[in-house]
């Protein structure tokens, strides 16, 4: 089990900080199914929950020394301090020198449309060469059909959009606490010419896990105005 680690604790003192296999392939496995079932909630195991934030947990049993990372919002405070130099002595996986050189971005905050535009998508020779997102949320559930906008007014953005595509035959409609709509209008665009895209994972602070790979179709819910909350280009609806 990965301790937990306090602010300032040199890399070199972190580097048996790794998931044993039971639970690296425990987590794997959840990155799997919700990948497989996109929109569909998913659990990680509770006592890993407890013991670590779902996107670290994500990322400790997904990279290697074969990967290159980001962490956004690296400098917020929290009990592990920051993310970047636990993630490279635990898994041997190098820091990237910019998002556009990105195998895996972890977003502690959540991204900016901007910073999702600039991810990589791959290409039709070589999809599997683009970016996979994990996006630390509030919470992230589901909902029962269409519904008409956003929350009202607070001060944590929310959104509401619904997936299909293989994995999803029919909508599955979400809500996302703590994500903004323009963010989820990025991904839409950025996955808009399968299979190009980027894969992202929603993880929120109960360890529920929801999948939105590149092979999905994002729908952002409808406003009483009878329009988009975020005008997505015409590819992307």
């Amino acid at each position: 089990m990965v301790p937990v680690a306090r602010s300032g604790t040199a890399a070199a003192d972190l580097a048996a900080a790794r998931l044993d296999g039971e639970d690296s392939l425990a987590v794997f496995r959840v990155l799997l199914d919700a990948a497989a079932r996109p929109g569909k909630p998913v659990a990680l195991r509770e006592d890993l929950a407890k013991k670590l934030p779902g996107p670290m947990l994500a990322v400790l049993a997904l990279i290697d020394l074969d990967h290159r990372f980001i962490v956004l919002g690296d400098d917020d405070g929290d009990a592990l301090g920051r993310w970047t130099p636990l993630i490279s002595a635990a898994t041997d996986a190098r820091p990237a020198g910019s998002l556009r050189d990105a195998d895996v971005v972890i977003a502690r905050r959540a991204p900016t449309p901007q910073e999702v535009g600039v991810l990589r998508t791959g290409d039709a020779e070589a999809p599997e060469s683009s970016a996979r997102l994990f996006v630390a949320c509030r919470s992230v559930s589901t909902m029962r059909g269409v519904v008409a906008g956003n929350h009202e007014a607070t001060d944590v953005a929310t959104t509401r959009f619904a997936v299909v595509g293989p994995g999803a035959p029919t909508p599955r409609w979400l809500e996302v606490v703590g994500v903004a709509p323009e963010v989820i209008a990025a991904v839409a665009a950025a996955n808009r010419s399968f299979p190009i895209g980027i894969d992202v994972w929603f993880l929120d602070q109960s360890g529920t896990v929801v999948g939105v790979p590149r092979s999905s179709q994002v729908t952002l819910a409808f406003s009483p105005g009878g329009k988009h909350d975020v005008a997505l280009d015409e590819g992307a609806r």
